[in-house]
């Protein structure tokens, strides 16, 4: 099995998170500040690192749905994809949303997102109806029971 470990995001960690998000380190300030508060807009929110050997491959999130479930974020850089890193991390993060309480766990995902729905199908979410986003894109909510 892989040796994954979720572990708090640093400021060192910003410059290769701003890479991959295209944008400047300094713009993920308030991201980081959320995190280590475990509150974004009210709710509760945390992000992690995803680390392999001392190395990040990628960085994964929780924050809560007004209606108390928990949706799942999951970004794996792209050198460290297509090879269980997504998989082993979703499966670490489905336990934290369940230590911290979380009895479902959603994700939001494009319908034409083949990755994450095999992923999260792999790990036993299920999908609900296709709606339209706020950024007009068709999406499927999928929902874990923890």
């Amino acid at each position: 099995m892989l040796q994954l470990i979720l572990d708090a995001l640093t400021e060192s960690d910003l410059p290769d998170i701003a890479q991959y998000y295209r944008t400047e380190a300094e713009a993920l300030m308030p991201m980081l500040a959320a995190s280590r508060a475990c509150l974004h807009e009210g709710r509760y929110y945390e992000a992690f690192a995803v680390r392999c050997e001392g190395c990040l491959v990628g960085v994964v999130s929780l924050f809560e749905q007004p209606d108390g479930t928990v949706c799942d974020g999951v970004d794996m850089f792209p050198a460290f994809r297509r090879r269980g890193y997504a998989f082993r991390a979703l499966q670490l993060l489905t336990e934290a949303a369940r230590q911290r309480g979380f009895a479902v766990l959603t994700a939001q995902i494009r319908t034409d997102n083949a990755a994450s729905i095999a992923l999260h199908g792999k790990l036993g979410f299920v999908p609900g109806k296709p709606w339209i986003n706020r950024r007009n894109h068709e999406v499927r909510t999928w929902r874990k029971e923890l």
